[in-house]
C-alpha cells in the first residue's frame, strides 16, 4: 500500500511480508489493525488522525527500524502476544518529533520503545538499510520454534503460518529459508503443505494480468493506448481513425486470447488432479481443498455453481483467524451471490473483542438428543431448515458431511469412534450454530 487516502482504515489478516508506506488514515476506529496470521510486516511513514486507536497488533511483526510513523491520538495495542513476539514487534522512534512516540501504548514497557533518530520524509528513503524479518535467519529460526509451539494447541494457526513462510519463499526469488526450518522433519511431515503452496502458485500465475503475459504484453499496452488517444482525442475524424486502428488490433490478438483461455482450462484441469490428489485427514486441508476446487470451477464456468453456494456460505462463516487465507476467498465468491458480511464471525481468537460488534450474526440454536450417546442421536434444528452440517472431532478432523433440505431435525445412525466432537451448522437463510456432543457407547 503506498500513499493513499484511506477513511475507513486499513486490516491485515492471514498475509505475509506486506508494506504499509505512507497512508494517511483519518477518523477510524482502528488506523491499522494487523491481526492474527499476519506476521512479518512493514509499517513506515503513515499518519494515523483522530483513529479510536492508532495501530494495534495481534501477530508478530519484526522490528520496524527507521520507520517513523505518526501517531496523533498515540493510542497502540498489542494484544495477545508472548514477550518474545512483543520484542519482535519493536518499534524504533525519536520522541524529538512530534507523534512519533506514542502517549499510550499497551502494554505500556517492552514495545515501541528503542529511542533513534530517523527521517520522516515519505518520499525519501527511510534512514539506513536494515535487514526486514524475512531476511534475518536468527531472527527467522527464532520465530519458527516458538511457532512450533502452537503445533499442538493451535494445529491450524501452526498450519497456516508455516504455509505463509513456504509461499513467501515461492513468491520472492531473492529469499530462500533458512535449513533450520527447511530440512526440519515436523515441517516435511506435514501432509499438504507443500502440494497447497504449489497450486497456490499456479493459480495465481493463471490470474496474471494478460499484459504482463509473452507474447501479448506488447499489444495489450498498444491497446491499452489507443483507448486513451481516443479519450483524449476531440476531432471525429482522429477517433474514427482511431478506433479503426482499436479494431485491428484486438483482431490481431483475438486468436492468441483463444489460445490462452484454452491453455488455462487445460491448466486448471491439472491442478484439479493436483487437488484431488491430496490426502489427508486434517481438517483444515480438507477445507483448503474443497474451497480451491470450488474456486477453480468458479474460473471455468465464470459463475458459482447452485450447487456449491451452500458449502461456501458455510465456510465463509468459519473463523479465518483460524483457518486461514482460504476463508476470505470464500468469502469473496459468497459476495457474489450472498450480501452477508462475513467479518463478523472472525476473531474467535480467546480475549479479542468482536470486530464489528454492531452487525450480529444470526445464532442457530442446536440441540444433540441423547447427549451423550452411543453414536445414534438426532440434532434438533429451531425451525424448518436446509444448509449444510459437518461433523469434526476434537483434533479438527473431518468426520462426516451431508447436505439437508426443508427439514427440523437431522438423524445420525452410523458414527462409531467413541470421543468429543462438534456438528457445525450452516444454513441458507444465514444461521449458524456449533454444539458439542461426546461418543461414549
Amino acid at each position: 500500500m503506498n500513499c493513499n487516502d484511506i477513511a475507513s482504515g486499513i486490516i491485515a489478516s492471514n498475509s505475509v511480508g506486506n508494506t504499509f508506506e505512507c497512508n494517511p488514515v483519518y477518523n477510524s476506529d482502528y488506523g491499522l489493525a494487523i491481526l492474527y496470521n499476519a506476521a512479518g510486516q512493514t509499517i513506515k511513514t503513515n499518519y494515523f488522525d483522530d483513529c479510536r486507536i492508532d495501530l494495534g497488533i495481534h501477530s508478530e511483526i519484526g522490528w520496524q527500524i527507521h520507520k517513523g510513523n505518526d501517531f496523533v491520538r498515540g493510542s497502540t495495542r498489542a494484544e495477545g502476544l508472548s514477550i518474545n513476539e512483543l520484542n519482535n514487534s519493536l518499534f524504533f522512534v525519536d520522541s524529538s518529533y512530534m507523534y512519533h512516540m506514542p502517549v499510550d501504548p499497551k502494554p505500556p514497557t517492552g514495545w515501541f520503545f528503542h529511542e533513534d533518530s530517523v527521517d520522516l520524509d515519505c518520499f525519501i528513503p527511510v534512514g539506513p538499510s536494515f535487514p526486514e524479518f524475512y531476511n534475518d535467519t536468527i531472527r527467522l529460526c527464532d520465530y519458527y520454534n516458538r511457532l512450533k509451539g502452537l503445533k499442538d494447541s493451535l494445529p491450524n494457526v501452526f498450519f497456516v503460518n508455516l504455509f505463509h513462510l513456504l509461499k513467501y519463499e515461492q513468491a520472492r526469488e531473492e529469499f530462500t529459508l533458512p535449513d533450520c526450518i527447511k530440512t526440519d522433519s515436523l515441517l516435511t511431515r506435514l501432509c499438504g503443505l507443500g502440494e497447497l503452496v504449489d497450486v497456490d502458485s499456479e493459480l495465481r500465475n493463471i490470474n496474471e494480468p494478460l499484459d504482463e503475459r509473452d507474447p501479448l504484453d506488447a499489444s495489450i499496452q498498444k491497446i491499452d493506448e489507443l483507448q486513451q488517444e481516443y479519450i483524449e482525442t476531440t476531432d471525429s475524424l482522429e477517433k474514427q481513425l482511431i478506433l479503426t486502428e482499436l479494431k485491428d488490433s484486438i483482431m490481431v490478438i483475438h486468436p492468441a486470447l483463444n489460445q490462452i483461455k484454452l491453455s488455462d482450462s487445460l491448466k486448471l484441469d491439472e491442478i484439479r488432479l493436483e487437488l484431488d490428489s491430496i490426502d489427508c485427514s486434517e481438517y483444515i486441508v480438507q477445507l483448503w481443498v474443497d474451497i480451491l476446487g470450488i474456486y477453480i470451477d468458479f474460473l471455468q464456468a465464470g459463475e458459482i455453481a447452485e450447487t456449491n453456494r451452500i458449502a461456501l456460505l458455510f465456510y465463509s462463516r468459519l473463523c479465518s483467524d483460524e483457518y486461514g487465507d482460504y476463508i476470505h476467498l470464500a468469502r469473496s465468491m459468497a459476495m457474489l451471490f450472498d450480501s452477508t458480511y462475513f467479518d463478523v464471525y472472525d476473531d474467535c481468537r480467546e480475549g479479542i473483542q468482536p470486530r464489528s460488534i454492531n452487525k450480529k450474526q444470526k445464532e442457530l440454536a442446536l440441540s444433540v438428543i441423547p447427549n451423550p450417546n452411543n453414536g445414534q442421536f438426532t440434532v434438533y434444528l429451531d425451525s424448518i431448515l436446509s444448509g449444510i452440517f459437518v461433523i469434526t472431532n476434537v483434533n479438527g478432523q473431518e468426520v462426516m458431511r451431508q447436505n439437508f433440505e426443508q427439514v427440523d431435525k437431522i438423524n445420525i445412525n452410523n458414527l462409531i469412534q467413541k470421543g468429543i466432537f462438534f456438528i457445525t451448522v450452516s444454513t441458507t437463510e444465514g444461521q449458524y450454530g456449533i454444539k458439542k456432543f461426546v461418543i461414549t457407547d
